[in-house]
C-alpha cells in the first residue's frame, strides 16, 4: 500500500507521478463528476478547475484518459479505484479532501449512474448535457 501523502511537495509529486505514466497527458483546465439519476436528472457531485489536479489525473487514470474535452461513464469499480488511488491524501491532515470524500459517499450511495467531465479548453464546445451542466456550475457558461 502507498504511504500516505503528508505535505503539498507529497500531493504534488503524486500528481506529477500519475501524469508522467499516462503517455502524452494533456491536464484539462476543468473535471467534474455528474451524478445521474434514474430519471436522468444531472447535478453536479465535483467541478474542480487547475487547482484540483491530483483527483482529475487519478480519474484519468482509472479511466484510460488522455486528452480532448470529452465525457465519459464511470462505473461503481473505477470509483472505487480511484478512491483506493486517491486515499493516502487524507494523510494531509492541513488540507480537506472535497473530490475524496464526494467520491467515498457516491460510493456509498450508489447513483443509478456517474459520468466524470474533462474540459481541455475552455473554448471548446461541451462534449455532452453533463459539460454543458459543469460549465454552467463554474460560472464558464
Amino acid at each position: 500500500m502507498t504511504q500516505g501523502w503528508v505535505t503539498d511537495d507529497d500531493l504534488r509529486n503524486a500528481y506529477l507521478g500519475f501524469a508522467a505514466e499516462i503517455d502524452g497527458w494533456v491536464e484539462p483546465e476543468a473535471h467534474g463528476i455528474i451524478e445521474v439519476a434514474a430519471n436522468g436528472k444531472r447535478t453536479v457531485a465535483t467541478a474542480n478547475e487547475r487547482n484540483h489536479k491530483l483527483p482529475g489525473v487519478v480519474l484519468a487514470r482509472v479511466l484510460g484518459r488522455v486528452s480532448g474535452t470529452e465525457t465519459w461513464e464511470l462505473s461503481p469499480e473505477q470509483l472505487a479505484e480511484g478512491i483506493e488511488i486517491l486515499s493516502p491524501a487524507e494523510a494531509a491532515v492541513h488540507m480537506e479532501h472535497p473530490n475524496l470524500s464526494t467520491w467515498k459517499r457516491l460510493r456509498d450511495e450508489k447513483p443509478y449512474s456517474l459520468e466524470v467531465v474533462f474540459i481541455d479548453d475552455l473554448d471548446d464546445d461541451p462534449s455532452s448535457e453533463a459539460d454543458h451542466l459543469l460549465r454552467e456550475n463554474l460560472g464558464y457558461l
